[in-house]
């Protein structure tokens, strides 16, 4: 009637108890995967999220840089004038300033970069935009460096209503014109990968 069991054979209970084991162990392990799964979608996300701000970034200022080159293009213009006509430029030739550096935008770059949002971005791309965050920096320095030279130098030493040495403001002016063409360039370049990913 009784029979006392075997030492040799496990019991129905080890069967049970290695059974439910090896089920929570494949449940964490299947748990573990889609939260993981779910990581990289939210990163692979947010990627793309930083580039459609990255890329609006890069529209404005394209169109800040022509803006500016445009200015820069008319003073050249005006100061080739001068030239010709003999006409003296007055300060009122330059509306805006002798030079009207683009003032660029560079939030949505500098938050993805700081957060970590461009690291599930390709490195090709994320490449090319860091190359026009570059070349928008490197502007920025010459804006600031160009502006202090051309009002100490050209402005205070032409008296009250004229322009000293408009040559070499010329110059300058048109180094500004030509810094913005590569900008838009560049732009237009970083425009054309974000858009052909």
């Amino acid at each position: 009637m009784f029979r006392r069991p075997s030492l040799n054979r496990p019991g129905p209970r080890l069967g049970t108890f290695l059974g439910e084991l090896a089920l929570i162990v494949v449940g964490v392990l299947l748990a573990l995967s889609v939260d993981e799964w779910r990581q990289a979608r939210a990163r692979t996300v947010a990627g793309e999220q930083a580039v459609v701000a990255i890329r609006a970034e890069i529209v404005s200022n394209r169109e800040l840089a022509i803006e500016s080159r445009d200015y820069h293009l008319g003073r050249v213009g005006r100061i080739t004038e001068s030239f010709r006509s003999g006409d003296p430029l007055a300060r009122q030739d330059f509306p805006r300033g002798f030079i009207s550096p683009a003032r660029f935008l560079s939030a949505a770059w500098e938050t993805a970069r700081e957060s970590g949002e461009l690291g599930a971005v390709d490195r090709d791309l994320r490449r090319e935009i860091a190359e026009a965050y570059k070349g928008q920096s490197r502007y920025e320095v010459q804006a600031e460096n160009m502006s202090a030279l051309i009002y100490r130098e050209l402005y205070e030493s032409a008296g009250r209503e004229g322009v000293g040495n408009p040559g070499g403001l010329m110059m300058l002016i048109g180094a500004f014109r030509y810094r913005e063409d590569e900008l838009i360039v560049a732009f237009d370049e970083t425009l054309a990968v974000i858009d052909a990913r």
